[in-house]
């Protein structure tokens, strides 16, 4: 959730340990924007377009949330379904019927403490409507996860939930994901985060500093 590639500025390159580890030229998030665009004009299929945003979604969230924020109304619909490439890393949680007894463990694993929206969705798609409610919703991609879940295991997935992260809302995928990722945005009382503003990149270093290295 912190790379950015080449524009870390020196500052950050110092705090974060990746003094050397960079080409030395900053290269700013408006100019990788604009490389971004002028590849991602070059594919003519909109599965060709689907793999190109997916990959950058892969290796560079920061990049991808700009990209897309600059660019949404074109790409929100290629981004919906979730991914149709395999991420190089698993992203979310996933559970079955076998792991019922032990969702609060699974749920601890994450490693997400501040969690304020459950995903819920089957294979890929919780990732497509988790990245909305930080395109529309404007919550930190760190506070929303997606969730693969088997339907046997729902109950007990919901009582995991509200005993860990009460305050959290838990979206079962019955809504239209826009209409509930903008609703997310109206209900005030769920922010206790600030907005992420993808366009002036407020990833918040401090926080997640850790598990970044």
């Amino acid at each position: 959730m912190l790379n950015k590639d080449a524009a870390f500025s020196k500052e950050e390159r110092e705090e974060l340990g990746l003094t050397g580890l960079l080409p030395t030229e900053l290269i700013s998030l408006e100019k990788q924007v604009k490389l971004m665009r002028a590849a991602y004009l070059e594919k003519t299929s909109l599965q060709e377009k689907r793999f190109f945003l997916w990959s950058l979604y892969d290796r560079n969230e920061t990049l991808f949330y700009r990209f897309v924020e600059e660019n949404l109304e074109e790409i929100l619909p290629l981004i919906e379904k979730g991914p149709n490439t395999p991420l190089s890393k698993p992203r979310g949680i996933y559970i079955t019927s076998m792991d019922k007894n032990r969702i609060e463990e699974i749920l601890d694993n994450a490693d997400m403490p501040g969690i304020r929206v459950f995903v819920v969705g089957k294979e890929e798609s919780p990732i497509g409507r988790a990245i909305l409610y930080t395109l529309l919703g404007g919550i930190h991609p760190g506070y929303a996860l997606a969730v693969c879940l088997d339907g046997q295991s729902s109950k007990e997935f919901e009582e995991a939930v509200k005993k860990k992260f009460p305050k959290a809302l838990i979206d079962w995928g019955k809504e239209d994901a826009k209409i509930a990722a903008l609703k997310f945005k109206d209900e005030e009382e769920l922010y206790w985060q600030p907005r992420y503003l993808p366009i002036h990149c407020t990833h918040s270093l401090q926080e997640f500093k850790r598990k970044a290295m």
